[in-house]
């Protein structure tokens, strides 16, 4: 069986010769690993999977449009960049007719090879602000491509391409600050449903254009509206239809969505499989989320294959290989009540982690 046939079986709940095992590797992992900022990502990330024997799930494809800084008619952006004391601060502005909207974002070096970046200003703080984007935003660009064209090619049989997009409620925290979305819906639901619908729409023409041009899986990131953050409850009435029609459309077409929580989701569970997606991740233990292997097991429904649950922020890294075996083979015997399941981590390799502990991680499979 191949790779690619190996992990496809696994997320559709048909029959596998083996468990796959895929851990997320995200860009800043193998730009360590060649120890090159500037390595070609896209063949970077197929030699490391090669490299510690994983099952080929290629994410660090760029699929994602640009939906800001596409100017129009009615439509200028202007960005001015800042460095200070190890922080870049990215200040975007767009000028319509009426007034302009302003977004601030914070960007800082974690570590070598991996920054991260906070919103601190966000473009639409009132009703008016969200009007300009109804009014004057340019239509849906066309997407560039050209990463899932090669990807696909160079892959091949070996795996499989399950680049990343944002989910609906994701993609609504990019544009208004969280605290202001969930008082949003509770007091001025309205306002929150046309914002909702609004960037749903959008969202929507990114991802057929993706579907037109074929890809096996989408990571679909829903990390946002956690358990602890909105609860069963929230998620249910103002969530649950706006996500599942994205996810609907997406494998109506034929490609599966891995839908991804890194965080606190076991309240979630029940309404998880509502939404009808046909992979979940990760099943984060404490002290980074709240869930369990056995609870997820007892609790998703059977049609979805889950991955994880290998902690890759203190065990994968500190952990002996004998140990991070153990585990592997622990967390796979456990799995065995499931049709489907992928040894997999709660979220991306952390730089420096062992390799002879990654090694280990894929040797597990081979015992069951």
């Amino acid at each position: 069986m191949t790779g690619r046939e190996r992990l496809l079986n696994s997320i559709w709940n048909k029959p596998v010769d083996r468990r796959a095992v895929s851990p997320f590797i995200y860009k800043n992992f193998v730009k360590a690993f060649f120890q090159d900022p500037d390595v070609d990502v896209i063949q970077g990330t197929i030699d490391v999977y090669r490299h510690f024997g994983f099952d080929l799930m290629h994410r660090n494809i760029n699929v994602r449009g640009d939906d800001v800084h596409v100017e129009g008619p009615n439509w200028r952006v202007i960005v001015k960049e800042q460095d200070s004391r190890g922080e870049r601060v990215i200040t975007t502005q767009v000028e319509t007719p009426e007034r302009i909207l302003t977004q601030v974002k914070s960007v800082k070096q974690l570590t070598k090879y991996h920054s991260v970046s906070a919103t601190v200003e966000y473009l639409i703080k009132d009703r008016t602000d969200f009007d300009q984007f109804v009014k004057y935003q340019p239509p849906v660009p066309k997407l560039a491509l050209d990463e899932l064209r090669r990807a696909k090619e160079l892959i091949g049989d070996e795996g499989i391409t399950a680049p990343w997009i944002s989910g609906v409620f994701n993609t609504l925290a990019d544009y208004r600050k969280l605290d202001d979305l969930l008082v949003d819906a509770l007091t001025d639901p309205g306002f929150f449903h046309a914002m909702a619908r609004y960037f749903q729409g959008r969202l929507l023409e990114y991802t057929r254009e993706i579907l037109d041009e074929g890809v096996d899986a989408l990571s679909y990131a829903g990390n946002i509206a956690t358990g602890t953050m909105v609860g069963p409850h929230f998620f249910q009435r103002y969530i649950l239809e706006l996500e599942k029609e994205v996810i609907d459309e997406i494998q109506g077409k034929g490609t599966a969505v891995l839908y991804h929580n890194c965080g606190d989701a076991r309240s979630l569970f029940e309404v998880y499989n509502e939404l009808g997606f046909r992979a979940y991740e990760s099943i984060a233990e404490p002290p980074y989320g709240d869930s369990t292997l056995k609870d997820a097991i007892e609790r998703f429904a059977e049609h979805i294959t889950l991955l994880g649950n290998i902690d890759q922020i203190d065990f994968l890294r500190t952990a002996t290989p004998e140990e991070v075996k153990e585990k592997g083979e622990q967390i796979l015997t456990l799995a065995e009540k499931r049709p489907s399941f992928i040894l997999g981590t709660t979220d991306f390799l952390e730089e420096g982690t062992p390799h002879a502990n990654l090694f280990a991680l894929s040797s597990s499979v081979s015992q069951n």
